[in-house]
């Protein structure tokens, strides 16, 4: 349920989500890179909700600490209070929000027992039911709604088979099929889940896991272009060309900081 970092001077973490969390920035700043976003900065004293099945990079250019804080929303939230949450639009700030005292004072709390060594088993659910509790008291409905709409908005069983097989298929029928919906009702769901037609959002996941792939593993070019089935490294350039402005050397050489990803997306965005 919870697990404190330290992210030394000029040094990276990659964490791979298999829950929907919280990530804690306590100290510091962090640029966080993942499919859903690139070089997004995050202040000390933020808190950030991030769906289940997200892989991520976060990136400090000083020291910084962070808490991730894993959960399951059901075991929080009545089915009348997340109805109530999502009958009023949101504004801006998805998933974002600022750490105030009471909830600091938990944050605190936790990472003390972890730093300590304090064996987290049988406090990790009374805490955890704390964290949440304090969180209702002391943030209104709105703030809320925000902080919590990456997961309350979306189905998060049908994102995860999303994540997990689209790129494992070769058509949309077999990805329907995957999920027990005709095409066009497999479409329809997709749209109410992810606010895109399933064609344009699988080639911008591709595209993303792509462009992380090329920036921050060691794989050859052949073996990313062979992992996501394209067939040689004249397609994969052209893909490259397409869709980020420049090769995949290139990418790789200048790295996501220096590169303009408004622009390098605007093709299929």
């Amino acid at each position: 349920m919870f697990n404190y970092y330290i992210i030394e001077k000029k040094s990276s973490l990659s964490l791979t989500l298999k829950s929907d969390t919280l990530l804690v920035v306590l100290e510091g700043e962090i640029v966080l890179n993942s499919l859903d976003c690139f070089n997004k900065l995050l202040g000390s004293e933020t808190i950030l909700c991030i769906p289940l099945s997200s892989d991520l990079l976060l990136n400090s250019e000083n020291r910084a600490k962070v808490l991730i804080i894993s959960f399951n929303i059901e075991e929080h939230f009545s089915k009348s209070y997340t109805d109530f949450l999502l009958s009023e639009s949101v504004v801006n700030n998805l998933g974002v929000a600022i750490i105030i005292e009471p909830i600091k004072r938990i944050f605190n709390t936790i990472c003390y027992y972890l730093n300590d060594g304090v064996d987290m088993s049988d406090l990790s659910k009374a805490l955890l039911n704390e964290l949440f509790i304090i969180l209702i008291l002391y943030y209104d409905n709105q703030d809320i709604r925000c902080l919590f709409y990456p997961i309350l908005g979306s189905d998060t069983s049908f994102r995860q088979l999303v994540l997990e097989h689209c790129l494992k298929v070769n058509r949309l029928e077999d990805l329907a099929t995957l999920a027990r919906y005709s095409k066009s009702g497999f479409i329809k769901k997709f749209y109410r889940c992810f606010g895109q037609s399933p064609y344009k959002w699988i080639l911008q996941y591709k595209a993303k896991r792509i462009l992380l792939d090329i920036c921050y593993s060691d794989n050859s070019f052949n073996e990313i272009s062979d992992s996501y089935g394209i067939s040689n490294y004249s397609y994969f350039y052209i893909f490259c060309k397409k869709h980020y402005g420049a090769g995949p050397r290139v990418i790789r050489k200048k790295g996501l900081k220096k590169i303009n990803l408004d622009k390098m997306f605007k093709s299929i965005i």
